[in-house]
């Protein structure tokens, strides 16, 4: 029985560790990685147990380094905050272990001469109580530092309370147990610690179901959202490249009308007319030309009106007959229009959209001016203004788009310029 208890504390343990590293980095989940970590995880913690017991100081060292390896492969390259997933869980699982024992040592007598005798019904509750405990406070900090809803710090708030409660009366179990209850009526403990473990896991089952039917309800608003937008703004260049075609086709026309005015010495009547026809062909700006409309008049209409930018386009397009137009306005259309609006108020204004090639992909980069880093201190992309629902769809638009054309989306920053490069297969 004892090493039933011990084998199923360290498959918690390990189950805990893998769950709240993930959690805590927000990583993108891969089932088949966390499983296999969980698995040498726990054969690690079971051979520490055996020949490095009571958290000696090379176990526990063993046992951080397993986790930070798993943390520095699913991190992508946010190492800081794997190291500190490792340690806040690392620190809480000893802090909680030992402040548990302290408790219950300062409440219960020989305590200690209990846990180590030969009746495991005290050492099973004490390790119950202790995962419930150190499961609590995980869950707890994942709450407090992930999410910014109110919603979700309540619902955290209120599943730590059934915890807390819980906690309490496995407290209270565990007096029970020592002071005779146990031998007198055995049943009932067993009874009552079953109860306090299956109504966590029926809160937290409660929970996590309504946490997937909001987020099922965000998505399909967030769908309703990204197909009214790409229907606004699909509308709204084609209005553009209309009034470009048309500029184009009356050209002949205008210059015919010119040239007879010259004929006929009216030189006055000659730049009056120009003049009219100089704020046409304003709106026309550095036209790019490429095989593809859709991006031709994206490009055109979000970037040739800019006052004081210098914007830079290079690189052949090439081939884009495979991606639909809804997609190719999902993709220029949101990283234009981030581009645009984040060199508003700057004094340099830059705007570098680059074509390239490279096997058998197609390399889409676009660089804008930044005042400050974007990164630093908001790695998410997440918007930054008053109205969430509003505001901030653009990156997650385009990396579902990017990600449904089994490309790659990647941001960085290099001196003054935020960078986005978008890596799309060729089928070809």
């Amino acid at each position: 029985m004892g090493i039933i208890i011990e084998y199923a504390a360290s498959l918690i343990d390990s189950i805990l560790c893998i769950w709240f590293i993930s959690g805590f980095i927000n990583a993108k989940k891969n089932k088949l990685m966390a499983l296999i970590s969980t698995a040498i995880y726990f054969v690690i913690t079971i051979l520490c147990d055996k020949f490095l017991p009571n958290f000696n100081m090379l176990g526990t060292s063993i046992l951080f380094a397993a986790s930070l390896i798993y943390a520095f492969l699913i991190c992508q390259r946010h190492y800081i905050k794997a190291v500190l997933a490792c340690a806040i869980y690392k620190g809480l699982l000893i802090l909680s272990s030992s402040l548990l024992f302290t408790v219950i040592s300062s409440i219960i007598e020989d305590a200690g001469s209990l846990l180590m005798g030969s009746d495991n019904t005290f050492r099973l509750i004490l390790v119950s109580l202790h995962k419930v405990i150190l499961a609590a406070v995980l869950a707890l900090v994942l709450t407090v530092f992930k999410n910014s809803s109110i919603t979700d710090l309540l619902t955290g708030v209120a599943v730590f309370c059934v915890s807390v409660l819980t906690i309490l009366g496995m407290g209270a179990t565990m007096i029970a147990v020592t002071s005779g209850f146990y031998k007198t009526n055995p049943v009932s403990c067993y009874l009552l610690l079953i109860t306090y473990i299956l109504i966590n896991i029926f809160v937290y089952l409660l929970v996590n179901r309504v946490k997937n039917l909001e987020k099922q309800k965000y998505e399909l608003k967030l769908l309703g959202d990204r197909h009214e937008y790409q229907q606004e703004k699909y509308l709204e260049a084609a209005a553009v490249w209309n009034n470009i075609r048309k500029v184009q086709h009356d050209m002949k026309n205008h210059l015919v009308a010119i040239k007879g005015e010259l004929d006929s010495g009216k030189i006055e009547e000659c730049k009056e007319y120009v003049d009219t026809l100089i704020p046409k062909t304003d709106q026309i700006g550095k036209l790019m030309k490429s095989d593809n409309d859709i991006l031709d008049y994206l490009i055109n209409s979000k970037l040739c009106a800019l006052k004081d930018t210098q914007v830079i386009v290079s690189g052949a397009v090439g081939d884009l007959s495979d991606i639909s137009d809804g997609d190719l306005v999902s993709i220029f259309g949101n990283i234009l229009d981030n581009a645009v609006e984040a060199i508003e108020g700057l004094e340099e204004k830059r705007i570098e959209l680059l074509f390239n090639r490279h096997k058998d992909n197609r390399i889409i980069i676009c660089k804008n001016t930044i005042g400050k880093s974007v990164l630093k201190d908001n790695s998410d992309l997440k918007t930054t203004k008053a109205n969430h629902d509003a505001h901030g769809l653009g990156h997650i638009i385009v990396e579902e788009t990017v990600t449904k054309l089994g490309g790659m989306i990647e941001y960085s920053e290099k001196g003054d310029m935020f960078v986005v490069q978008i890596i799309l297969p060729d089928p070809t």
